[in-house]
């Protein structure tokens, strides 16, 4: 999938319209749902900042966990993942 800007209608247009612009770029949200990981398997995620997962064998248990650019945190008390 090769990312583009999405256009976004102007102020004063219909919400259906709005609706219609993110409907056409659907293929770049994931639909609300944050994707199942290991902490082997997001040793090999690429760190962007920003991107989530839900990390199902980490200390202390399953929790989502984010990226800061450089490592994997856990959103609990942003400690690296481990």
């Amino acid at each position: 999938m090769t990312s583009e800007a999405i256009k976004i209608p102007p102020g004063g247009e219909t919400p259906r319209r709005l609706a219609d612009a993110v409907n056409n770029h659907a293929g770049f949200i994931n639909y609300g749902l944050i994707q199942s990981r290991t902490v082997a398997q997001l040793a090999n995620e690429p760190h962007e900042a920003g991107r989530m997962f839900f990390c199902t064998n980490e200390t202390g248990g399953a929790q989502p966990v984010f990226s800061d650019g450089t490592s994997w945190r856990r959103c609990t008390d942003r400690s690296v993942a481990s």
